[in-house]
């Protein structure tokens, strides 16, 4: 697991640690999937695969670079930008309501039981 950090300051006050303050999003995701993404290159494919799993805006620039992109789905329009922009741009998603839903789907895809190719939609933009 990849994200942002928290200190507590002595006042018990919370405090995000931006992973990657000098990017619109705190946390650039595509910059912590890549170096995955080099070492199977340099390893003639052999490596970790990456399991992304995302909602918004700020998950646009990892989206395309995950092997497994699992994506929120809440049925509310505004809420589902990641969805949306995979629909447009072509890029094949696993989509998902919640962290129960996602832990079966994710051990049935490391178990062997089935593969990614069992749970992925077909965005619009392939089926124009």
């Amino acid at each position: 697991i990849v994200s942002n950090g928290v200190r507590y300051d002595a006042a018990g006050k919370w405090h995000i640690t931006w992973r990657h303050p000098e990017s619109n999003y705190g946390h650039d995701k595509s910059r912590a999937i890549l170096p995955y993404q080099e070492y199977r290159k340099e390893h003639d494919g052999q490596g970790p695969t990456v399991f992304f799993l995302g909602d918004g805006a700020s998950d646009l620039s990892a989206a395309q670079h995950a092997d497994i992109l699992l994506v929120k789905v809440t049925g509310i329009d505004e809420k589902d930008n990641l969805k949306k922009h995979c629909d447009n741009m072509g890029i094949p998603y696993i989509p998902f309501l919640d962290f129960h839903e996602v832990k079966n789907i994710v051990g049935q895809i490391v178990s062997g039981e089935k593969s990614k190719d069992d749970f992925l939609v077909k965005p619009t933009a392939l089926l124009n």
